[in-house]
């Protein structure tokens, strides 16, 4: 009798952990293709290590009214917050050489986000 107990609660304990064995490995696929995804992208139009941060700021002042922020981002994309010639403020990614406006910021997918969800379990 005691035998096909442990028998028992050694299935169910290889049963759970095949579960979760499996589920990190699903996630663990999906999470590996954001960053292919975002390295994809076609916001990194010039290699940032040739451009000065003098010759940036000189070119958006010409195309831009107010140049408020401006960002590199981990993958090498170069965002800017600037007040256009009707007097908004827009973000966008821009080419570093010449001021032009690439394309809009990305925005993290919130299934993706592990900073949000690790930042909940903490508090």
């Amino acid at each position: 009798m005691t035998i096909s107990i442990w028998r028992y609660s050694h299935l169910t304990l290889v049963i759970s952990s095949t579960l979760f064995i499996v589920l990190a490995s699903i996630t663990g696929i999906i999470l590996a293709f954001e960053p292919i995804s975002d390295k994809l992208s076609p916001y990194d139009v010039v290699d940032i290590n040739t451009v000065s941060i003098q010759e940036t700021i000189a070119v958006l002042q010409k195309n831009y009214d107010e140049v408020i922020t401006l960002d590199v981002d981990e993958n090498g994309f170069v965002a800017a917050n600037v007040v256009l010639k009707n007097g908004k403020s827009d973000t966008f990614y821009i080419n570093p050489k010449t001021g032009e406006k690439v394309g809009e910021i990305l925005q993290k997918n919130q299934f993706l986000n592990l900073q949000q969800i690790y930042i909940v379990h903490y508090f």
